[in-house]
């Protein structure tokens, strides 16, 4: 997790499992579709979270790389249903 009060793209450069890589450009630029995406603050404070889960028809669904893909996601769910999801939710057709 990083901490940051940058307000444009951040870029990583590290070390991962089976050697180096750069995050560098890998933004999605297609609305990830959220049930609810939350709101950002406007005077600088944290604003609201939302649910994080994915909606019927997100572009992020099967959109992951399950390369280091965990075997649950954040509620406990099974991860590899298919390709991994993009996030911190697998989709499980709610």
């Amino acid at each position: 997790m990083c901490t940051s009060k940058h307000w444009g793209p951040l870029h990583f450069q590290g070390v991962f499992p089976s050697g180096t890589g750069n995050l560098a450009g890998t933004s999605f630029g297609n609305n990830p579709e959220f049930v609810d995406a939350g709101s950002p603050s406007t005077n600088g404070g944290l604003g609201t979270v939302g649910d994080l889960h994915l909606s019927v028809g997100s572009p992020v669904i099967n959109a992951g790389s399950d390369t280091y893909a965990g075997a649950i996601d954040r509620d406990g769910a099974e991860r590899l249903v298919g390709t991994v999801d993009m996030g911190a939710y697998e989709y499980a057709g709610q």
